[in-house]
């Protein structure tokens, strides 16, 4: 989870600091999202259907939403 350092009493400061980082290496294309299901369509449908395969509980990587 991103916030556990927070929720256990970690500095808030350095948290930031870590998104910083990792947002910045997102940017710079050094790091991607396992994204392993893409639905098309920002619909009542496409995240119906998402979120019946996040109830599987078998999905590994992200479930994506594309707008486009």
């Amino acid at each position: 989870m991103v916030f556990s350092r927070i929720l256990h009493g970690a500095d808030v400061h350095r948290q930031g600091r870590i998104l910083e980082e990792i947002a910045a290496l997102v940017v710079a294309g050094r790091i991607r999202p396992i994204t392993t299901t893409r639905l098309n369509g920002l619909s009542v449908e496409a995240m119906t259907a998402a979120h019946q395969l996040v109830e599987t509980n078998r999905i590994i990587g992200k479930v994506i939403i594309a707008t486009a």
